[in-house]
């Protein structure tokens, strides 16, 4: 759907089965009907697989990488659903200690006087890890997830952090679900 330009010569477009570009390739969408697979080559040793990667660059700095072996490098990692995510749990109603999102990391409270704080997600599912790190003063009191609930058609998804005992001051943790 537009030119093509090789040493001169100008094309509508070009039909091949294979091809082998030994300079640059300039391109602002490649699209592949049935994937994409990239071939890194084979390599003989750790560090030819280290050496040899897909690199992603930006203003000519990588800013992803993924090498021979199958091990990524990112700048920067977002984890989120690609629908907008809620905010996360601020808890306004100690009777109901329940907050809901939609993302998949985020950062909520457990009220003084309270034990534990239920988020209800839809990202929760059997095989999900949920972790926790607490961001206050938790009083030398454990913080942990005591339940999760797998999303289904009966039931929203959900996790329940919990403290070990009450503690005299509110507790701010972040959290993590990993699918």
């Amino acid at each position: 759907a537009g030119n093509i330009t090789a040493q001169g010569a100008s094309f509508d477009s070009l039909t091949t089965h294979d091809a082998t570009v030994s300079g640059s390739l300039f391109a602002s969408l490649i699209e592949a009907e049935d994937g994409l697979t990239v071939n890194l080559g084979t390599t003989s040793n750790a560090t030819d697989s280290a050496n040899t990667k897909f690199s992603v660059l930006a203003n000519n700095e990588e800013v992803a990488a993924i090498d021979a072996s199958g091990s990524g490098k990112l700048r920067k990692l977002i984890i989120a659903d690609a629908k907008e995510a809620t905010t996360s749990g601020v808890v306004g109603n100690p009777i109901d200690p329940t907050v809901t999102s939609n993302a998949t990391a985020g950062t909520a409270v457990i009220p003084a006087g309270e034990t534990m704080l239920i988020i209800e997600n839809s990202n929760v599912t059997p095989g999900s890890l949920v972790y926790i790190t607490p961001t206050s003063d938790t009083g030398n009191n454990v913080l942990f997830v005591k339940q999760k609930v797998e999303q289904s058609e009966t039931q929203t998804g959900s996790f329940t952090v919990a403290l070990s005992k009450k503690h005299n001051a509110d507790v701010t943790f972040n959290w993590w679900i990993i699918n």
